[in-house]
């Protein structure tokens, strides 16, 4: 099972992150948003403990990925949830 990391980000406004994710090269429908943070998926379809506001569920990712989440800080800004293995592939490499 491929582990979760943190990777901070400077994103303090769901709006610009929404559209840097665009810029990235997904569509706005491949993105989910929620007001309460939600479960991600594992490649196995498990769900993680890992919870996120903003989410690309793996089908929009690869087949061997793990969703990808952005989580709202007490702070105010977005820490990114990607999986080790999805560092090094797909749009890991690139958030």
């Amino acid at each position: 099972m491929s582990e979760y990391v943190v990777c901070e980000t400077q994103f303090k406004d769901r709006k610009t992150l929404i559209e840097a994710l665009v810029e990235m090269g997904l569509n706005e429908s491949q993105i989910e948003l929620h007001d309460a943070p939600q479960s991600l998926v594992g490649y196995h379809g498990d769900s993680r403990s890992q919870k996120a506001h903003v989410i690309i569920r793996r089908k929009h990712i690869g087949s061997a990925s793990n969703d990808i989440g952005f989580e709202k800080t007490a702070e105010g800004h977005y820490k990114a949830w990607v999986s080790d293995y999805d560092k090094n592939v797909g749009l890991g490499k690139r958030v």
